[in-house]
């Protein structure tokens, strides 16, 4: 029997769980179609089998399957597999999501994951977990940077495939192929679903609605044609459930889980305005989100019955105010998009948008919702923070909480810099913190993932940080904790994870 690793080189996914289906992934490298059998039930073995059937690894989208596996039941886990010509691919497990009355959710959150920064042992460390229901991806999953931009890459075995930056759909399918023969990702993949939205470098950095920042036409071509490309890789190479519009420009969805949360998926990236400097960004009319979507998400929040509403999106909400801070980290938190250049807010963010900001929160407040918690990446940095419409006013009372993850591996501050982990940058840290009070906590240095564990009583956030990720390792460590409590709308510090941390699991 062929060995599957050979016919199946980046394993199996699924994703976008519902109560009664989950979307099931694999590949099958070859230049013409190949017949699949596929099989999904709740025993390892898949002696049984819940359900099953036949689906094509079309050439024409690189060789991927997918198939919206149907007829399962609510809250449960289940395992998969694909069979061709006697080859077996490895058993995936997966889990859909709860139905009606629900007491518990955790999941996993990560971004960021840049191959050519160092290894995925924080994919890793959230593979280990047996404790949670799916994982959310909140963008650059991949990166289009070439070998030439910054990143130890070969220094650590980690060059990016292809050598330049990703422009055409074959450079996009070679990325994606490259990080998913990682044995952390496939191996994430194997053992959770994935709830994903894309974020900039899936297709170019800072990108915008007709645009990228560092996108240039006479080398990448003209730009409707790279977004398409990039975007076209990552519906292939994602288990997502497609738009049913067929417009790739809908990707914002939601999630019920049971009646104790949804979870609201915006997608901040695709519809918005060019990035501007002030006093540009104060114009009222500038969108991070476009009509639609804002419409979109009244209509989520109005709609909503349980007992929370998590709103994910790929940038950080909050306000970050830094006047006083030394000249020298200026260009490091401006590349990590914390700040942007001459310590003013960053462009890139919702802090670059302040009016689409203002309009998200009345929203919460004019419809009496006080039990709201937005989840964010991108700034490869960890953050816990009250969001307010005016972050600096002590009478003014917050309408909802954030929780942001750190990278999984892009770098961090003091990668920026240069200088030593965890040496200057905890002055920073707490300059941050006095000088924005709506922010409780922060790290800028460490790699991890973020886990968010929910009661109807309370939402918790656990940060966990990997030792390092120039080589790969299982150390892990549990770093800060903060929860919201009904009603409340404001962040305490809990200083306690949910549970122990796992013991590593390869399987």
């Amino acid at each position: 029997m062929e060995a599957a690793e050979d016919r199946f080189p980046n394993g199996v996914a699924s994703g976008d769980p519902w109560p009664d289906r989950v979307v099931l992934w694999t590949r099958v490298p070859s230049e013409e179609p190949v017949e699949l059998t596929w099989r999904v039930g709740p025993d390892p073995e898949l002696r049984g089998g819940t359900s099953s059937g036949r689906v094509t690894a079309d050439p024409e989208a690189g060789g991927v399957a997918r198939v919206d596996a149907t007829g399962l039941h609510p809250g449960r886990s289940y395992f998969y597999r694909f069979e061709t010509d006697g080859a077996l691919s490895p058993v995936g497990r997966t889990r859909t999501l709860p139905e009606g009355p629900t007491e518990h959710l955790r999941f996993a959150v990560f971004s960021c994951s840049k191959y050519a920064a160092g290894y995925f042992n924080a994919l890793g460390r959230i593979a280990d977990r047996d404790d949670i229901d799916f994982v959310l991806c909140l963008g650059d999953y991949i990166y289009e940077y070439g070998n030439q931009d910054r990143g130890l890459g070969a220094e650590i075995g980690r060059a990016f495939e292809p050598d330049h930056r990703c422009a055409k759909l074959e450079d996009y399918r070679t990325r994606y192929a490259q990080a998913r023969r990682d044995p952390e990702m496939r191996r994430m993949h194997a053992r959770h679903p994935i709830i994903a939205i894309p974020d900039d470098h899936e297709v170019a950095d800072n990108r915008w609605r007709a645009g990228a920042k560092k996108h240039d036409d006479g080398r990448q071509g003209d730009w409707e044609s790279r977004w398409e490309a990039g975007m076209r890789a990552w519906m292939e190479w994602l288990p997502a459930r497609l738009p049913r519009s067929g417009d790739p420009r809908h990707l914002y969805r939601s999630f019920h889980l049971g009646d104790l949360a949804d979870l609201i998926l915006l997608d901040s990236r695709t519809n918005r305005d060019r990035q501007a400097e002030p006093p540009e960004t104060e114009r009222p009319e500038r969108t991070l989100l476009g009509r639609r979507q804002l419409e979109w998400y009244g209509d989520q929040l109005m709609r909503s019955r349980a007992s929370w509403r998590l709103v994910a999106n790929q940038v950080m909400v909050s306000q970050v105010e830094s006047d006083l801070l030394p000249d020298e980290v200026e260009d490091p938190l401006a590349e990590i998009s914390v700040i942007g250049g001459h310590h003013t807010v960053s462009p890139d963010h919702w802090d670059g948008y302040p009016g689409e900001r203002e309009r998200v929160l009345r929203a919460i407040r004019k419809m009496g919702i006080t039990d709201t918690v937005f989840l964010a990446g991108d700034v490869h940095s960890a953050w816990a923070c009250d969001l307010k419409f005016d972050a600096h006013d002590a009478e003014d009372d917050s309408v909802a909480v954030e929780f942001v993850t750190t990278s999984a591996t892009s770098e961090n501050l003091d990668d920026h810099t240069g200088w030593g982990y965890r040496t200057r940058s905890p002055e920073i840290e707490h300059q941050i913190v006095e000088e924005n009070p709506h922010i409780h906590w922060c790290e800028l240095d460490s790699h991890g993932y973020l886990l968010v564990d929910v009661t109807a009583d309370r939402v918790q956030s656990d940060w966990y940080f990997v030792d390092t990720v120039h080589r790969p390792s299982e150390g892990i460590r549990f770093a800060e904790s903060f929860a919201v409590r009904r009603g409340e709308h404001r962040l305490r510090r809990v200083g306690e994870p949910v549970g122990p941390i796992p013991e590593p699991a390869h399987v």
